[in-house]
């Protein structure tokens, strides 16, 4: 996986506005991959980053039909290694692996930090493809004064807020 088709420079702000950013990539089912030889290996090489195995939450899919609920299912949910202070997780599952951080600074570290990641995959257990690769940004924005959303008029493009008669400028909405 390559990340160098930037054609524009990189700018870095001094009040970094992202509060969390993730990188997920999904591939086709590797069973193997939450075995515990197979998460040894993750801790062996990424252990010292990631210290703390978080507890795993199990993930709950119902299917309703015509005539209520058709089935249900309960899987467990990723393998989840965090850094001492929190600030960065990973998350391995069958068929995904996912980098979050709320203290993300730059792309080059975090792209260091992925990139450390997919190299921890087992060598038996590399997928053959992707199915999809997404990466997140979570911004937030504050300024002095602003308390509804109409107040971000004088700051922000009207056409990203939405038609004017949006219930988003209800005055009764902070």
């Amino acid at each position: 996986m390559t990340f160098d088709q930037e054609v524009h420079p990189r700018i870095e702000f001094s009040n970094n506005p992202l509060k969390v950013v993730v990188v997920h990539i999904k591939f086709p089912p590797l069973y193997g991959l939450t075995e515990p030889a197979s998460l040894a290996t993750f801790q062996a090489a990424l252990g010292h980053q990631y210290p703390t195995a978080l507890p795993r939450f199990p993930q709950v899919t119902v299917a309703l039909g015509p005539g209520g609920v058709a089935d249900t299912s309960v899987a467990t949910g990723p393998v989840r290694f965090a850094r001492e202070d929190g600030a960065w997780l990973i998350n391995i599952a069958t068929d995904s692996i996912s980098l979050e951080t709320t203290g993300y600074d730059t792309w080059a570290n975090f792209r260091a930090h992925f990139e450390e990641l997919v190299a921890a995959i087992p060598e038996g257990l590399r997928p053959a493809r992707a199915t999809r690769v997404g990466v997140r940004y979570v911004d937030q924005i504050q300024a002095q004064g602003v308390i509804t959303p109409s107040d971000w008029r004088q700051y922000i493009e009207p056409s990203l807020l939405g038609p004017q008669d949006s219930l988003i400028f209800d005055e009764h909405l902070i």
